[in-house]
């Protein structure tokens, strides 16, 4: 799903799922600025965790590639993608949608640059149905293969 939150709710929402030192730190930055925007805190977020954390971030997101499934391949995708938004608020969803298809194996690649999916999820999707349409295809030939030669023994 495409949840539309406006950014006055995104900080609220994050505060949600900081732990650790990250909450205790955030706690203190309320206080100082209530009312942070979205933009201001992805910038302190940045700044207080270090900018070189964010540059791993990018660095690990530009260089991602779909090693097994297509599923695993989405779910580290879908963990980096609010961390690039944090850093990179102008990035679009074509942008999204173009990483995340470069990123697929050969042989998924070509159908879903073909079918040109307008949204991320339309990519995921696709992409997963190209997954298993390949599995599938995979399975046919062997058992054809053997149907094939037990025919040919039985022809004179």
């Amino acid at each position: 799903m495409n949840y539309q939150i406006l950014d006055h709710q995104k900080v609220e929402i994050i505060e949600m799922y900081l732990d650790g030192m990250a909450d205790k730190w955030f706690q203190g930055v309320k206080l100082e600025k209530p009312g942070l925007s979205w933009s201001e805190f992805g910038d302190l977020l940045c700044k207080r965790f270090s900018d070189s954390i964010c540059q791993d971030v990018i660095e690990e997101f530009n260089k991602l590639l779909q090693e097994r499934s297509v599923g695993e391949y989405q779910e580290k995708f879908e963990e980096l993608k609010p961390l690039m938004l944090i850093k990179n608020r102008n990035l679009d969803e074509n942008y999204f949608i173009s990483s995340f298809i470069s990123g697929l194996k050969e042989e998924i690649k070509p159908m879903i640059r073909m079918l040109k999916p307008a949204t991320l999820i339309e990519a995921f999707e696709l992409s997963q149905w190209q997954e298993y349409s390949l599995k599938v295809q995979h399975k046919t030939p062997n058992s054809l293969g053997r149907i094939g030669l037990e025919f040919q023994k039985e022809t004179p």
